[in-house]
């Protein structure tokens, strides 16, 4: 059974896990958030974020494909998908406000969760586009 273990830093999870994650560091919503910790097993690197106003910023990638890579089960009023560099991002939140996002940017999948299960206050579309994009290669 694979277990999380928490790493010092994104640097030593990515080495860790064996997952090649994009630098986030110019990405406004990024830069507006601190990094509260790191996590990793084999395959699998999660970092989160979190700020002064109680928000939190999960963000999961793996190396391989893993069905319902999310953990976020809490029901929405909306479940849609957006078009991103080529990608299907499947989202669920509010018509304004993303809470959760899964997408598989070939090979390999990403979850991207703002303040799960707090109904309308996720990420708004323009700031998931941006940071999703981060995550496909051109």
């Amino acid at each position: 059974m694979l277990e999380w273990k928490e790493a010092d830093s994104a640097e030593e999870a990515q080495s860790l896990s064996g997952v090649l994650f994009p630098d986030l560091s110019g990405n406004p919503v990024i830069r507006s958030m601190e990094l509260a910790a790191c996590f990793y097993m084999s395959g699998l690197l999660e970092l989160r974020y979190e700020d002064n106003s109680d928000n939190s910023l999960i963000i999961r990638k793996t190396g391989r494909r893993t069905p319902k890579l999310s953990g976020d089960y809490s029901s929405y009023p909306c479940s849609y998908d957006l078009p991103c560099k080529g990608v299907i991002l499947h989202c669920r939140g509010t018509e304004e406000h993303v809470s959760c996002c899964e997408f598989d940017p070939f090979g390999g999948s990403v979850s991207i969760q703002m303040n799960p299960g707090m109904i309308g206050q996720g990420l708004a579309k323009p700031d998931l586009l941006d940071l999703a994009g981060a995550f496909i290669l051109q």
